[in-house]
């Protein structure tokens, strides 16, 4: 693959989720999340990635990069020796690895001439954007500019109604298979008490990272709701209509919790955390900055951009609505004298969402 670089980059990370057993990670060995022989070239770039103004139009004239995911880890592994699983498939955990060869090859054809870059992923990806903003920051040269955006990436750790923490168990799991005491950042794992799979999680290891970092979610993660939570789509589809909403008690408690850890740093972040039933907001342009006429018979019709929360703007000490798309423009750019904290109302307020599984 050819890269080709001017002063400004924007590099996404793909997401994918992650292998905890020989027999997941075997199973991905043989599809496009576990080897570029399987992988298709992407049909174009959308969303953060676009290069069409009215839908990016902060960065729709930088360079970009779309690194493709197939280690199963959050590119954090890096063991030296293979696993064989029982079916003969041999495994090799080195997601670390390949970041760090891809940064290398890009800086050959043309990263070492940037001055601003920004970093971002979604879901699994937007894991990676948190763990390795440091590191990204370090293979920079110096002066550089390096901003990271984690979309659909912050992962809590709740329980489900059975008091099961489904998430705790999964990372867990990929910590202890992919031996990730050994990469992830070594200063949280102490503060933690030696558990590693702690610092997997975003509410802690977002208190390490250096660089300047901007966390884009739906309050309502469609993803963790029905991995995290063990919400089945069908339970809560009636409450995307706005039709009904039997589990609207567990909805606004998993947003409690969401709010709950994203405490605590709040000065340096920058938020945008709005009220829809989705996951990855700027991989799509429609989630991103397209307008959209509302249609839905219970509200007055109007053309709206989608989806907004209202942000309060320090430069102006006014209220508007604002799409993700401009909110991080505002923060990449210093637009405004402090970091974005948007964060939307709780369901069922904002009528702009754009619902995507």
């Amino acid at each position: 693959m050819a890269y080709f670089f001017g002063a400004l980059v924007s590099g996404k990370c793909k997401g994918g989720g992650w292998c905890d057993s020989v027999v997941s990670c075997a199973n991905r060995a043989k599809g496009h999340w576990g080897s570029s022989i399987y992988m298709q070239s992407p049909t174009g770039f959308a969303g953060s990635l676009s290069n069409d103004a009215s839908v990016n139009p902060d960065f729709f004239n930088w360079t970009q990069v779309f690194v493709r995911y197939c280690d199963g880890a959050s590119f954090t592994a890096d063991v030296e020796e293979p696993l064989v699983s029982s079916s003969g498939q041999v495994l090799y955990f080195r997601g670390k690895r390949i970041l760090r060869a891809v940064i290398d090859d890009l800086r050959s054809k043309g990263l070492s001439n940037a001055t601003q870059v920004l970093l971002s992923g979604c879901s699994a990806g937007g894991l990676s954007t948190i763990l390795h903003c440091n590191d990204v920051q370090s293979l920079l040269d110096p002066g550089v500019t390096l901003k990271c955006l984690s979309d659909a990436g912050f992962f809590i750790n709740t329980s489900d109604p059975g008091g099961h923490y489904l998430m705790s168990k999964l990372y867990k799991d990929v910590v202890s298979l992919h031996k990730l005491e050994n990469t992830l950042d070594q200063s949280c794992i102490g503060d933690s008490n030696g558990d590693a799979t702690k610092c997997f999680f975003p509410e802690i290891m977002k208190a390490y990272v250096k660089p300047p970092l901007f966390l884009l979610n739906a309050a309502y993660d469609s993803w963790q709701l029905e991995h995290g939570l063990n919400l089945s789509r069908d339970s809560y589809n009636s409450c995307i209509s706005y039709s009904s909403c039997p589990p609207v008690e567990l909805l606004q408690g998993f947003r409690a919790s969401m709010l709950d850890a994203l405490s605590g740093g709040w000065s340096s972040l920058a938020l945008y955390i709005n009220a829809c039933f989705t996951h990855c907001q700027a991989t799509w342009d429609a989630t991103w900055n397209i307008p959209k006429i509302n249609d839905k018979a219970s509200l007055p019709c109007r053309v709206t951009r989608s989806p907004r929360v209202w942000s309060l703007l320090m430069r102006s000490a006014s209220w508007f609505l604002q799409s993700p798309a401009q909110s991080v423009g505002d923060w990449y750019f210093e637009r405004t004298a402090q970091p974005e904290q948007a964060i939307d109302c709780a369901y069922p307020c904002n009528p702009t969402c754009i619902q995507q599984a």
